[in-house]
């Protein structure tokens, strides 16, 4: 009996074929993945660089401002952070809530520290005064 003849190696020989196919293929798989996935990460970099703050608050840092928030309420007291989506931390805040949202007549609330997300932001402004702050180039037509 020769070795073709033999049904069990002949299938042995065939499945380890198999594997090793399905090995390559499982490592080309992979290599296709890592590689699309270095396109989309410099594809991000050159299309979208890091950007910087919306607006730089740094001369109004450590000064009392007003802020309205999307609620309704508006918020008074010491600007003292800020991130680049303009996320904001006031201390010595008072927030008044408007007699609409308060059932009755405005409340008033003192609180030491409060964070307001940007996106939620409807109007700020300093309260010592305003002062034109550069926008690095970039120009508005309107402001909502």
């Amino acid at each position: 009996m020769s070795e073709t003849d033999n049904p069990v190696k002949v299938m042995d020989a065939q499945n380890s074929q198999q594997g090793e196919q399905q090995q390559s293929h499982e490592q080309n798989q992979n290599t296709d993945q890592s590689t699309q996935k270095r396109n989309r990460q410099q594809k991000k970099n050159a299309y979208a660089p890091k950007r910087g703050p919306i607006m730089d608050l740094k001369p109004i840092l450590n000064k009392q401002v007003s802020v309205k928030i999307a609620s309704g309420r508006q918020v008074q007291g010491t600007l003292t952070g800020y991130d680049q989506l303009m996320n904001i931390v006031i201390e010595n805040a008072e927030v008044t809530t408007p007699e609409y949202i308060s059932e009755g007549e405005a409340q008033v609330e003192k609180l030491d520290k409060v964070v307001i997300i940007g996106r939620l932001i409807v109007a700020f402004e300093p309260l010592d005064g305003f002062e034109i702050i550069n926008t690095k180039g970039e120009h508005f037509d309107f402001v909502i």
